[in-house]
């Protein structure tokens, strides 16, 4: 590498062979190279050395310009000699310096813009078969479904009557379904962590390389706290707390729209970190330095990052929506936002409004009419109290009682 020198002291107690991952010792830039070191008695590298000076090209120019080369699973090689004059030509800039067209931060060549940056082929890893599977998994999931549906001529129903909906209760089912179908995702990140662990054993690796492991667990947090947990709940709150309140909807009905629009956004982020790159290896939480580019050089932060600010934007607007209807409740009719669940269960009518006509009438008659909601929050005030009249069974006399 041009204006690095990079040495590795390993200090083997055993011959064999000793896997390692270059970001760990190269840093930024070489997060999917892998290398293996050889140990190997004394006069064992001395022979090597011996055939390495005897055999093997020579480093030139040319070949110095296929170093910058990507290539992937290339068996070791080494260089007999170095050409004469090629290092001087390195350091005067005579001959430009061999770098990672992959991990070069420029996005623009000369005067060609390249609106993709460091996006190419090589972010989809073609050489892990169990991401690849999952991938056209899934691909093939969301097109049958996609394809069903148009067959079926659904698009214009979903498209009119749900997707651009801005009615709470159609906008909390569809936040329930998004934390479902994450659910499913989460379970199937657990399922191959225990399967991970329980074939991993007695010296073995598993299925899964470590990197792998490290993703699926990030994953597997991230997705049940932010993209379950919490729409599953922000979903519950649009279907009942409009209901509870007596209210026609959630204030800004179509910022809740764009809401629900943001956390699905940051979901995709989630699942398209599956195929293109990698999510983060940091754990859900992503503390520092862990997180930090010396440590985690690759785009997977980036996708941690993004998902969560996108899907924490829905979040605070959720949150700015749902709170003028308590305080509306609270303002107008003096009452607190949880009296709606309290009131609404109530079965006995108010003194205020159709009580008893007289002793003949049982009170499980008025069991059998629920009492609307709206009318119990309009008619109470602050520091008034709900008189309930009933009437006693068996002794036919009536009993006024006071809370």
């Amino acid at each position: 590498m041009s204006g690095m020198a990079t040495r590795l002291h390993l200090q083997a107690d055993h011959p064999g062979s000793y896997p390692g991952l270059s970001a760990q010792f190269s840093g930024d830039g070489f997060a999917d190279m892998r290398f293996t070191v050889e140990a190997v008695p004394a006069q064992q590298f001395d022979q090597w050395v011996t055939a390495a000076h005897n055999s093997g090209p020579v480093l030139d120019a040319q070949a110095y310009a296929e170093l910058a080369r990507p290539s992937q699973a290339v068996a070791p090689f080494t260089y007999r000699a170095v050409a004469p004059g090629l290092f001087s030509r390195v350091v005067s800039a005579e001959l430009p310096p061999a770098t990672l067209p992959v991990h070069s931060p420029r996005v623009s060549e000369g005067r060609k813009m390249n609106l993709l940056g460091n996006l190419n082929w090589s972010a989809i890893p073609f050489d892990q078969p169990i991401v690849m599977f999952a991938t056209a998994l899934m691909v093939l999931a969301v097109a049958f479904v996609l394809g069903w549906t148009g067959l079926k001529g659904y698009w214009p129903y979903l498209w009119r009557e749900w997707i651009t909906s801005v009615d709470h209760k159609r906008i909390g089912i569809m936040y329930i379904v998004l934390a479902l179908l994450m659910l499913l995702r989460g379970f199937t990140d657990a399922i191959m962590m225990r399967a991970q662990q329980a074939v991993a054993a007695g010296g073995a690796h598993g299925y899964l390389p470590p990197e792998h492991f490290d993703q699926v667990f990030s994953a597997h947090g991230t997705i049940m706290i932010f993209f379950m947990a919490m729409p599953f709940v922000i979903g519950l709150m649009n279907f009942v707390v409009p209901l509870q309140l007596g209210v026609r909807d959630m204030a800004f009905p179509t910022l809740n729209s764009v809401s629900l629009g943001l956390t699905a956004s940051g979901i995709l982020l989630t699942n398209i970190s599956l195929a293109v790159g990698e999510f983060a290896k940091t754990g859900w939480v992503a503390y520092p330095p862990l997180s930090e580019l010396q440590f985690s050089p690759g785009v997977g932060v980036d996708y941690y990052l993004w998902a969560l600010q996108i899907s924490g934007i829905g979040t605070l607007l959720t949150e700015s929506i749902s709170s003028p209807p308590y305080q509306n409740a609270r303002t107008r009719h003096g009452l607190y936002a949880h009296a709606g669940v309290l009131l609404d269960g109530a079965r006995l009518e108010s003194a205020h409004g159709r009580g008893f006509p007289g002793a003949h009438r049982h009170h499980g008659d008025a069991a059998a009419r629920p009492l609307p909601r709206l009318s119990l929050l309009l008619g109470r005030r602050p520091g008034k109290s709900d008189d309930v009249t009933s009437t006693s069974s068996g002794s036919g006399a009536t009993r006024r009682s006071t809370s």
